[in-house]
């Protein structure tokens, strides 16, 4: 359980950074 914590904060550390958004909203794009 805790690595699935520390990989959960990991994921949100990564959606915080200003340069994932851009490649998610690149990816996401219809």
């Amino acid at each position: 359980m805790r690595t699935l914590t520390k990989n959960r904060q990991g994921v949100l550390a990564l959606a915080e950074n200003p340069a994932v958004k851009v490649v998610i909203k690149i990816l996401v794009r219809p």
